[in-house]
């Protein structure tokens, strides 16, 4: 199986669930402090939020050290 080549730097997009829309705000903008990024609210259902969160990753690297921040917040249930 071929794996696509992802060039650096690139748009990359994450869905990040969790159950307070502040509380991910809040959290997501802490980790992203002064990068530019936008930030949507994709669905609300039944108990959970899904915000839709891009920005520009410099490497892979980077794209992983924001997956894992993101992942590790206590207000994250989730990240894919």
């Amino acid at each position: 199986m071929n794996k696509e080549e992802i060039f650096y730097p690139c748009q990359w997009s994450y869905k990040v669930i969790g159950t307070d829309r502040n509380e991910l705000d809040r959290d997501i903008r802490k980790i992203m402090s002064d990068r530019e990024f936008s930030l949507e609210e994709s669905k609300k259902n039944g108990k959970y939020i899904s915000l839709h969160l891009s920005l520009i990753v410099h490497s892979k690297m980077d794209r992983n050290l924001i997956f894992q921040a993101l992942k590790s917040s206590v207000s994250v249930t989730m990240v894919i």
